[in-house]
């Protein structure tokens, strides 16, 4: 079983390595002109609801001159989680800006973290830190490393077998 958990986990970091990786040319650092207020991705992980739709949305950008509102977001996601409906609200700090070619991200979220034996689902708080490459300019990837904090209601829960550590990978479509 430490093999094959070895094997995934190191699957994960090649995938992680390989978004890392994509080819910047043609594209540099500096801010895009806008930064985009919704988008909607599709992918695997916490931020999805495990596997499922996720919307990201920043209702204040826009409204007025406040700059601090490009660094912040809000996060829903909905999905299925094997043993029923997955979700997660979180909230998202960029610190570089969420108008770069590159975002790294900071996460915290509620919800869905983990499902037990295929039958139970484990709700709880995560953290997680990833970057979002944006390839167009209505197009971008989006991948995290996510660390579960705690969870409600399940004592029992061999973490060892299970994992605190997951990764979340998506692609990501902006609407505006």
């Amino acid at each position: 079983m430490k093999r094959r958990k070895s094997k995934l986990l190191g699957g994960m970091v090649v995938a992680i390595v390989l978004l890392a990786s994509l080819s910047t040319y043609g594209q540099d650092e500096k801010p895009a002109a806008t930064v985009s207020r919704f988008s909607l991705g599709a992918g695997l992980g916490i931020p999805f609801g495990v596997i499922g739709l996720s919307c990201e949305m920043n209702p204040i950008l826009g409204s007025g001159p406040d700059k601090i509102a490009k660094y912040f977001s809000l996060n829903l996601g909905l999905g299925v989680a094997v043993a029923g409906v997955g979700y997660s609200l979180g909230f998202r700090f960029y610190p570089l800006g969420r108008d770069r070619a590159w975002a790294p991200k900071a996460s915290i979220m509620y919800g869905v973290v983990a499902v037990v034996d295929w039958k139970e689902i484990v709700r709880g708080f995560s953290v997680g830190a990833g970057v979002v490459r944006r390839l167009r300019k209505k197009l971008s990837l989006d991948a995290d490393l996510i660390f579960i904090i705690n969870h409600f209601g399940f004592d029992y829960i061999d973490w060892d077998s299970i994992g605190r550590l997951k990764v979340s990978l998506g692609v990501r479509w902006n609407l505006d």
